[in-house]
């Protein structure tokens, strides 16, 4: 089977967009060369993680499903730190981070409080 050709596979990867992912690999190519009426079966190995977009301070961003307020906060790394946090125009208190789920295309914008003087 030399001069084959590599067939791409599409996963859905958390986080971001379908990445195209070569099938070729060697131990698979090598067991191909030697039976080569072998077939892989490649469909089994593509997996689809359910995500969300979101819009955060102007920036589009993806993360995977489901995800509350106080889950993002944590992924951002900003647990800990004052912030204020408005989606689709109205601030979510503190209190409903927990339990305010987040959905498809939310707009948030986030503003971490800076101590000085």
């Amino acid at each position: 089977m030399k001069g084959a050709a590599s067939r791409p596979v599409r996963i859905a990867a958390a986080g971001g967009p379908i990445l195209e992912v070569l099938s070729q690999v060697r131990s698979a190519r090598s067991t191909l060369e030697r039976h080569p009426r072998a077939s892989i079966d490649v469909t089994e190995s593509i997996a689809y993680f359910d995500v969300i977009a979101l819009t955060i301070n102007g920036w589009q961003s993806s993360f995977p499903a489901p995800l509350n307020v106080a889950d993002l906060i944590e992924q951002l790394e900003l647990q800990g730190k004052r912030i204020a946090l408005e989606r689709n125009g109205e601030i979510i208190p503190r209190s409903l981070f927990g339990a305010m789920e987040l959905n498809d295309g939310d707009a948030l914008e986030i503003v971490v409080a800076v101590g000085g003087g």
